[in-house]
């Protein structure tokens, strides 16, 4: 019989488990690389046999921080999107978007999951962003080509 244990997942990428917050890194990045939706949409990662659901306060996946990849002119290539445990996904630019309340997100694990960007990680790729005050959108310049940032209907 398998052991079922529910988590929590706030909006800055902290693991509540019973009111305690779960610190390990390795555990963290067994769940970043495991996590699935379920046929009935609830989020599960299986870990050592064991069933571990996830509620989260709003996206599964929380970007701590972003390193930045440039050619030797400084131009931005690549940006790499890192979370809590040491989990790392490059970034998809054609898949950000931000939220009505200016929030920046992507998608990750090859689409399937919505990615909030912190604070922290949204500021250091503020100086790659870019305004076309003629459409009244913003972009991310990197490969020498603006990604246009969509208006979220729905993360």
């Amino acid at each position: 019989m398998d052991r079922n244990y529910h988590y929590f997942l706030d909006k800055e990428g902290h693991i509540w488990h019973e009111g305690t917050e779960m610190t390990d890194p390795h555990f963290a990045m067994t769940i970043h690389r495991a996590l699935q939706k379920t046929p009935e949409g609830k989020l599960l990662a299986k870990c050592q046999g064991e069933n571990c659901y996830f509620e989260v306060e709003d996206v599964p996946y929380i970007i701590q921080d972003v390193a930045f990849h440039k050619d030797r002119t400084g131009q931005l290539n690549q940006v790499d999107l890192l979370f809590s445990g040491g989990y790392m996904e490059i970034l998809d630019p054609s898949t950000l978007q931000v939220s009505s309340d200016n929030i920046l997100y992507c998608r990750v694990r090859k689409g399937e999951f919505p990615a909030r960007f912190t604070r922290n990680s949204y500021f250091k790729l503020a100086p790659f962003l870019g305004e076309d005050p003629s459409q009244q959108k913003y972009y991310l310049e990197m490969k020498q080509q603006r990604f246009p940032i969509v208006q979220a209907t729905s993360v």
